[in-house]
């Protein structure tokens, strides 16, 4: 354990984190159409910008190069770091989202979607089917070897890139399940949300380093 933050968010909503860079993470609140962007050093802080109303972000989220990809219902869109629409794909129905590298971008799709998980291509927006998983993942990321990782039932998981070799990576202790979680690849820490189970509105953020 390296540090713990904690801060109002919620989790009654598929709120998700993405890294900025190793400083920094942005949390969306579809609930109040919000996205949070809080320092993970110390001194920690959080700071807020406001989505508006009418636009029907899912929560899914992540970020390359100080943009930030943010799921809507009808599609995934492009923001500065002031909340700026920068630029739109239409693809629809995706929950989460995730940067695997400059290139491609996984998305996971709604528990009513037919599809489970894709690949988006971001040379073209063409989307690319993915080995379906034989369980609904949470919330997914990957290490710097490109394993994906990912949460489900409130506990993360492991899975090499070609979709096999499923291994648990840690279970939650005392019922508090893990809700959300991302990987800093340059410090090759795990960042990761852990629900308080007597106040469901706090959550901790907590942080866990690869072992070699």
């Amino acid at each position: 354990m390296m540090n713990t933050h904690t801060f109002k968010t919620s989790l009654g909503t598929n709120s998700q984190i993405a890294c900025i860079n190793d400083c920094a993470i942005a949390v969306t609140d579809p609930l109040y159409n919000n996205i949070h962007i809080v320092t993970i050093i110390t001194p920690t802080g959080t700071t807020d910008f406001g989505i508006p109303t009418g636009t029907g972000m899912t929560g899914g989220i992540t970020c390359r190069m100080n943009i930030l990809y943010v799921a809507f219902s009808d599609a995934i869109r492009l923001m500065d770091l002031t909340g700026q629409i920068q630029r739109v794909i239409n693809i629809p129905s995706v929950n989460e989202l995730h940067s695997v590298n400059n290139d491609q971008m996984l998305c996971v799709y709604s528990q009513d979607a037919e599809k489970t998980m894709a690949c988006l291509d971001l040379t073209n927006d063409k989307v690319h089917g993915f080995e379906r998983f034989p369980f609904h993942p949470k919330e997914v990321t990957t290490d710097d070897v490109g394993n994906i990782i990912f949460i489900a039932e409130g506990v993360i998981w492991q899975v090499t890139s070609d979709g096999k070799n499923f291994k648990i990576l840690i279970t939650p202790n005392n019922n508090n399940l893990y809700t959300r979680l991302t990987y800093l690849k340059n410090s090759k820490v795990l960042v990761t949300f852990q629900e308080d189970k007597v106040d469901t509105r706090d959550i901790k953020v907590k942080l866990y380093r690869k072992q070699e």
